[in-house]
């Protein structure tokens, strides 16, 4: 999960594809359209995905254009527990 402006010469990225299937570059809007087809089945996500993104990615969204703002969203000693990802987000069904 990584939350920047892209340059616009874009960025290299290498995911371990063990983890990774699949990486797209989306604005919020793509990202919430995403979501909800994963909530149909029409699409998968991982199903910790769907919940960093409700309970945190949005949130940093909202402050990514103001430095002083989205320091308030550094955690570095927390631990974020999410529940049961695997009961309580319809994108995990297979």
């Amino acid at each position: 999960l990584f939350v920047a402006r892209v340059p616009s010469g874009g960025l290299v990225m290498n995911p371990n594809p063990n983890e990774v299937c699949d990486t797209a570059y989306v604005d919020r809007e793509e990202l919430r359209d995403m979501i909800a087809r994963a909530n149909s089945g029409e699409l998968r996500l991982t199903p910790w995905f769907e919940m960093i993104a409700e309970e945190m990615l949005f949130k940093w969204w909202d402050d990514l254009d103001d430095a002083d703002a989205l320091l308030k969203h550094r955690e570095i000693e927390s631990i974020h527990r999410f529940g049961d990802c695997a009961a309580d987000s319809p994108a995990a069904s297979p």
